[in-house]
């Protein structure tokens, strides 16, 4: 793995924690493109604001098989018409086992702290079947 596809993971895991806010790019809370955005600009990908799909499309033809993601991949959910959330894997155990981390569990009225913590939406770490049924794919942002 790259040494800026590491720090992107790195990054990533330690934002676990901070609020969900609508439209958040940080650094004191994200929606899940925003979370996305910060944790690439940190590490060096100059990339600027966009939704989840827009990001699937600067990076959806660098598809890995899930079998092959690595912490640092980008998971992204929908259709690939419409992409409406995406994650990141955080760790990769050696059985295979992936978690995932992003900004989850809010809407569009999860606009302050206050709302955050009341629906308990917030960046944290998942189970890597986290929301399957809806899993479009896998990317590497660095291929």
């Amino acid at each position: 793995m790259n040494a800026q596809k590491a720090q992107f993971a790195e990054w990533c895991r330690g934002e676990s924690g901070k609020p969900y806010l609508w439209g958040g790019s940080g650094p004191d809370g994200y929606d899940c493109s925003g979370f996305i955005i910060a944790g690439l600009q940190y590490s060096g990908v100059g990339i600027t604001d966009h939704t989840a799909h827009q990001i699937y499309c600067i990076f959806g033809n660098n598809q890995v098989d899930i079998s092959d993601a690595e912490p640092g991949d980008i998971v992204f959910y929908g259709r690939p018409e419409r992409v409406h959330h995406c994650m990141v894997v955080a760790q990769r155990w050696s059985s295979g086992h992936i978690t995932l981390v992003g900004a989850r569990g809010g809407n569009s009225t999860t606009t302050t702290v206050d709302a955050a913590r009341e629906m308990r939406a917030m960046v944290d770490i998942v189970d890597g079947t986290y929301w399957a049924s809806e899993r479009l794919c896998f990317v590497d942002p660095w291929k």
